[in-house]
């Protein structure tokens, strides 16, 4: 790992195993050997137990370099420390990571545009500029500030360098693995990793060139006589008015062409100061408020299964008073984009939910649970089912699938 010694995060420094995994190496091999799931910075747990890990201290030998089996080693055994909830959250796109087939390496300009586009997608970019308070307010949210400090990636307000801005900046340098997980499961917490990086991988940064021309002395009278106009029609009638009545807008079209910076420091001199935006609306108590709201639906429709529309977050929305104004002013409701990010209800799982309605019916009648009898009934065909849902359904091994119609 190049810049290890650096990074934020630290390599594992002691040998650490998953006494689960231990027992499972010793009944399939007859002998324990060394994981590199159980060496990933920052993760105290094994990504396929989910269970805490053991640090194993190497007593002092008199042959350093001398090979030694795992289970004849001679260790004292710790505790690894710290575990969190969180600590699970990520595993699962770790796995991912280690599973995935090598990708082309992905430049920083594809980066620098991948974080820009996921922003904007997300609703905390407004025309170049990122809304960096915004995203560590979800981000806090999301992760908590004990997990953060523990792994030494906390990062606070004033802070004005700190790597979760600089990952939405321009990308200069590269980010360790850990960091860009924290983000993508902030943001794409349903979307697969090789989805991501595909994304990533086919990005085509676009650049802009600007070209300026060398004026002559003609160049230089004409600037002077179209600067005097435009200054007139400025302090007569500002900026604003003075662009869109016909002579003025002809003359800032000259300048924009000809003299575009001494037009842009000019008119930055003479903006109109536009009043305060309207505080009138106290977006904090309204964001707890319907925070509470939704957080009531959620619990009143967690176990039903009537045929109700998809829960997306629409849906949702919808259920809230002034909806129209909510979703043009989701920037200022840190709480109810955080529940929407959280429980809007998949396609997947909105599929399960037609099928176990289909079944509940059914059942009420004494039908046999024919797979293709359940599909007609719930709107849904072995086309239309996601992968996730058709593995599910695979695995319950409910349905009775011994029919020339499945």
């Amino acid at each position: 790992m190049l810049g290890v010694a650096a990074s934020r995060i630290k390599a594992v420094q002691n040998f650490q195993a998953c006494p689960k995994c231990i027992e499972i190496q010793l009944i399939k091999y007859g002998e324990a050997f060394w994981k590199r799931d159980w060496f990933i910075p920052n993760l105290p747990i094994c990504i396929e137990h989910g269970s805490s890990l053991s640090i194993y201290k190497e007593k002092p030998s008199d042959s350093r370099h001398h090979f030694q089996p795992f289970i004849e080693s001679h260790f004292s055994i710790e505790s690894v420390g710290s575990v969190f909830s969180q600590d699970l959250i990520i595993s699962a796109p770790i796995q991912q990571l280690l599973n995935l087939f090598s990708y082309p390496s992905i430049s920083f300009d594809q980066w620098t545009h991948f974080y820009y586009g996921l922003a904007q997608d997300s609703g905390y970019a407004r025309g170049q500029h990122i809304k960096h308070d915004q995203i560590l307010e979800l981000f806090l949210q999301y992760w908590g500030q004990e997990y953060l400090q523990a792994k030494n990636l906390l990062c606070h307000q004033n802070e004005e360098n700190s790597w979760l801005k600089n990952i939405f900046r321009k990308h200069r340098k590269s980010f360790s693995f850990f960091e860009h997980l924290l983000v993508w499961q902030t943001f794409l917490s349903r979307e697969k990793l090789e989805n991501i990086f595909h994304h990533a991988q086919h990005i085509q940064p676009v650049f802009i060139v600007k070209t300026t021309t060398i004026e002559n002395d003609l160049d230089i009278v004409k600037c002077a006589e179209y600067r005097k106009k435009w200054q007139q029609l400025v302090r007569k009638n500002g900026i604003k008015v003075s662009r869109s009545i016909s002579n003025g807008g002809a003359i800032y079209a000259w300048l924009y062409r000809h003299d575009y910076k001494w037009l842009q420091q000019y008119n930055s001199k003479h903006q109109v100061v536009r009043s305060p935006l309207n505080t009138r609306v106290d977006w904090h108590n309204r964001d707890r408020e319907y925070a509470k709201v939704l957080l009531r639906l959620a619990h009143q429709f967690k176990d039903d299964l009537s045929p109700t529309p998809r829960r997306s977050r629409n849906w949702y929305l919808m259920q809230l008073p002034q909806h129209s104004s909510i979703e043009h002013n989701l920037s200022k409701l840190p709480l109810v984009r955080c529940f929407l990010v959280k429980y809007v209800e998949s396609i997947t799982e909105y599929q399960l939910r037609r099928v176990c309605v289909a079944v509940k019916i059914l059942s009420s009648d004494f039908q046999p649970l024919h797979l293709w009898r359940v599909f007609r009934l719930a709107g849904l065909s072995k086309e239309r089912i996601t992968p996730d849902a058709a593995r599910i359904l695979k695995l319950s091994g409910f349905f009775n699938t011994h029919d020339g119609k499945n």
